[in-house]
């Protein structure tokens, strides 16, 4: 798995893990997905109607195509880890191969 950084400004609030390496945002078109502190899961910044798997495949389905992009996961350092977990098993079942998790890079002090 690769982690990548990215500044985004949204309505939707998040508070990513932290992490201490940086890794250059690729320049593939990607599908962006986020999960907020109450399991709540945004497509490409559009807000699902409910948290059920048929509900996330659709939305997936929709946003790719008939290709399988890598999928950038940004998740609230509170979202539920069921929530994390039942978005990385439906986006198994559709065929993507390639997720990467958002974080935010902290300073390391010496």
């Amino acid at each position: 798995m690769i982690s990548t950084t990215f500044e985004r400004n949204s309505e939707l609030a998040i508070e990513l893990p932290e992490a201490t390496t940086e890794v250059e945002p690729s320049k593939e078109t990607t599908i962006e997905v986020s999960i907020d502190a109450e399991g709540r899961y945004y497509v490409e910044g559009k807000m699902l109607i409910n948290t059920r798997q048929k509900t996330i495949k659709r939305a997936l389905r929709e946003a790719s195509g008939s290709k399988f992009p890598p999928l950038i996961l940004t998740a609230d350092e509170q979202t539920p880890y069921q929530s994390v977990v039942t978005f990385m098993d439906v986006a198994r079942q559709l065929g993507f191969e390639r997720l990467r998790f958002a974080t935010q890079l902290i300073e390391e002090s010496e």
